[in-house]
């Protein structure tokens, strides 16, 4: 494991994990995870948690009954409260549908296959392969009140554990074998088993470990009062001089709002004009990596040494099964007389499509001008357009894997995006890390997450121990 990560920066980038590593995780890490997690805020300080933790024989017992109970009522047992209400609101339901699509498809699993559904959803009984499961539990008398307390403590939970470089799935699905549970682990009749968590370290390369939910920005869900009108409150918020009102949730109509783009988030899909007709983004991208490299107008002078390098070192790309592709806001004609420019000036013709992006959709998709900005790219100048100087590296998974955005006056350096798409390719193909400033051909990293004993398999050559969290091993040919 490497640096510590901040508390903002495991909110950012934590997905929830259902594909881990076969490594083991001991007690002594599970105690320490929960001996920080018990400062997690509790109104009244009544604390209202407790949690057992099962492994090894206990766990599979635990899942042995799960299944058992599950191939006897299919639906679940009949419980203290359902884990959605019978009536789920419409934008709840679109929301809880949508990245159920996205896990699905992750896993392969065909729209239509309802047993092959039914299979990856029994993967919840397993812990999706976890070595370890921890079952939640509060007190009856408390009813939902204190709820939201005994969430708040299993949240200091998934953060730690990330801080330990683990990472986990809260699994509410083992609602549905509550009383089997209550049974097996003889509690109180005041006790009343909450849900259940995965716990590991993560298999990075699954696919399913790379979805990332979208959520709605800040101005969708808050709303802020009494501060001075025209100034900004310390958090940084545009302020509200006067009650407003808001809408609260999403309406399925409206379509949800722009949200922020990160790594391992699938890419955005569109429709778009290029210099090479009409395409589908994603079928364009086919089973290929490709590069998306945005221009805040034509005929500038930085972005036509850029578009003429990466003319000359396209083939280098396609040697990596990767595709090329450029976009700028103004208009596929406009581009072509650019790539005339292009061809005179750097001595080499651009052979990959450009994008035509007049109506700035693709620019804000991918939240590189803001979603509210106004009107198209007419009368627009590249000052205006300053933020659409990114580059997005996207795998044939469609996730993004990469991005980097410049400013107008530095040019792009290629070369290294080359030299990070080896590295992404690589240990994509090895589940292993590159140290800073890598090359192909040297010395590679070996994951935390495989144990010594794992790794002198995998390796039998030998690998260097720097520290127990770091060791390295020569390239794999």
């Amino acid at each position: 494991m490497g640096a510590s990560m901040s508390v903002s920066q495991i909110m950012r980038s934590r997905v929830s994990i259902r594909a881990y590593a076969d490594a083991p995780v001991s007690a002594d890490t599970v105690q320490r995870i929960l001996d920080i997690a018990r400062w997690s805020p509790s109104g009244s300080n009544m604390q209202p948690w407790k949690v057992i933790v099962v492994a090894g024989a206990a766990r599979a017992a635990v899942c042995g009954l799960a299944r058992r109970s599950l191939a006897a009522n299919p639906h679940g047992e009949e419980g203290d409260y359902p884990v959605y209400p019978a009536k789920l609101a419409a934008e709840f339901r679109a929301r809880r549908s949508r990245v159920a699509r996205q896990r699905y498809t992750a896993m392969g699993v065909p729209r239509n296959d309802a047993a092959a559904r039914a299979a990856a959803v029994a993967r919840n009984y397993d812990f999706w392969g976890a070595p370890v499961g921890l079952f939640f539990v509060t007190h009856r008398d408390l009813e939902h009140s204190q709820w939201a307390h005994l969430g708040m403590f299993i949240q200091s939970v998934v953060l730690v554990a990330e801080e330990l470089g683990l990472g986990s799935c809260v699994q509410e699905a083992w609602a549905r074998v509550r009383a089997t549970l209550h049974r097996h682990f003889e509690l109180a009749d005041e006790d009343v088993i909450y849900c259940g968590m995965a716990l590991g370290y993560p298999d990075r390369a699954e696919p399913i470990n790379m979805i990332r939910s979208t959520r709605a920005p800040v101005a969708h869900f808050a709303t802020f009062l009494g501060f001075a009108q025209g100034g900004q409150s310390r958090g940084g918020f545009c302020c509200v001089p006067e009650p407003r009102k808001v809408s609260a949730f999403p309406t399925p109509n409206s379509g949800e709002p722009s949200m922020s783009i990160r790594i391992n988030d699938t890419a955005p899909n569109f429709k778009a004009n290029t210099t090479q007709g009409p395409i589908d983004f994603h079928e364009w991208i086919g089973n290929s990596w490709a590069i998306l490299f945005s221009h805040p107008k034509d005929f500038t002078p930085v972005c036509t040494t850029e578009l003429g390098y990466m003319a000359r070192i396209e083939p280098e790309f396609t040697k990596r099964n990767t595709k090329l592709i450029g976009l700028s806001v103004d208009p596929v004609d406009s581009h072509g007389k650019w790539v005339a420019d292009i061809e005179e000036t750097q001595g080499a013709k651009v052979k990959y499509p450009m994008i035509g992006d007049t109506d700035l959709h693709v620019a804000k998709l991918y939240n590189m001008l803001p979603a509210e900005e106004p009107g198209t790219s007419e009368g627009r100048t590249a000052a205006t357009n300053a933020t659409v100087r990114s580059v997005f590296v996207i795998g044939p998974d469609k996730k993004i894997k990469l991005m980097l955005t410049y400013p107008m006056s530095t040019g792009r350096n290629f070369d290294e995006i080359l030299r990070a798409l080896d590295s992404m390719q690589l240990t994509a193909r090895e589940n292993v890390a590159t140290p800073a400033n890598w090359k192909p051909g040297e010395d590679v990293i070996i994951p935390a997450s495989l144990s010594d004993e794992a790794a002198k398999q995998k390796y039998p050559q030998g690998f260097k121990t720097h520290k127990p969290y770091l060791r390295t091993v020569s390239q794999v040919k």
